[in-house]
């Protein structure tokens, strides 16, 4: 419903014949007449690359698109079981159309036909109530998720996407386990070591600090942590796929609220380094181990 194409970082959203105008004057190299002037609401969706041929650019596009459906997932929650905002991919099985402008002039890529549902207005798709009016955080995961210029921002792209896909995963057990391996990419301090009881307590206590108000919120966080660590340890390593609907949702949820609280941490402190995480958690813990 906006008065202007939509911006999410490098992609542009269009609805036709609204941007008519503004859809136009972005293609360098032939305009697509026959998709102007229509009376027929049509949406397009563009990301502009630099490649050596519309192959490949199509491949480049695929991956910005992938990452845009996944943050998507990320912020509509479990909401996001009735929705998918991609345009290769409508609820993780159909594929839209791309058009591609390339100095050949123009391509139509069928890549299969969309069927119509429940579809999600754009203009209105990050007033997320995790976020409430905090237009900024919402820019800055798309930043993270699009364009990540540190290690620190890819290890909350590699989270969000991760949890992108536990959110549309059907298999509650594969789910489960995608939206730990999450947690695990988000605050795993050792990126070589296997998972033991050691990097899990450090988890569980990272956990504790950025989401904990109290002595006793922290010790029920770590609590928690260890449940999910126990479930996931299960699936693992025995193979169980009885996991509940209600311990995924908690699993996710409690995931999301983690990447969102990891965010202003790593913000507020300007951490860009897993040496400067390491330094900057070593001295929370011996800071309130001395009553600092």
């Amino acid at each position: 419903s906006s008065i202007d194409p939509v911006s999410l970082g490098s992609i542009f959203l269009y609805e036709l014949p609204r941007h008519d105008k503004e859809f136009s004057a972005r293609f360098k190299f032939a305009k697509p007449s026959h998709l102007l002037g229509r009376s027929q609401s049509h949406v397009f969706i563009e990301s502009v690359v630099s490649a050596k041929d519309e192959i490949k650019a199509l491949e480049i596009a695929n991956s910005r698109f992938n990452s845009i459906d996944l943050l998507t997932c990320f912020f509509l929650g479990d909401r996001c079981l009735n929705f998918s905002f991609g345009i290769l991919r409508f609820h993780f099985n159909l594929k839209h159309n791309a058009l591609i402008s390339h100095e050949g002039g123009l391509s139509l890529e069928e890549e299969g036909e969309l069927t119509t549902g429940d579809l999600i207005d754009v203009s209105k798709l990050l007033c997320d109530d995790s976020f409430g009016d905090n237009k900024s955080k919402r820019s800055r995961l798309i930043e993270c998720v699009l364009s990540p210029k540190s290690l620190m921002e890819k290890r909350i792209k590699n989270a969000i996407e991760w949890l992108g896909e536990a959110y549309v995963d059907s298999n509650r057990s594969s789910s489960y386990l995608k939206s730990i391996i999450g947690l695990e990419s988000l605050l795993k301090m050792d990126e070589k070591g296997v998972i033991n009881s050691s990097i899990m307590s450090s988890i569980a206590e990272f956990c504790a600090y950025l989401q904990g108000r109290s002595m006793d919120d922290c010790l029920i966080i770590e609590q928690k942590v260890k449940e999910l660590y126990g479930e996931r340890s299960k699936i693992a390593h025995t193979g169980a796929s009885s996991v509940s609907l209600k311990n995924l949702n908690e699993a996710r949820e409690f995931v999301r609220d983690i990447v969102l609280s990891f965010v202003k941490f790593v913000d507020d402190r300007e951490i860009k380094t897993i040496e400067d995480l390491r330094s900057n958690f070593r001295n929370i813990k011996y800071q309130n181990f001395l009553g600092c």
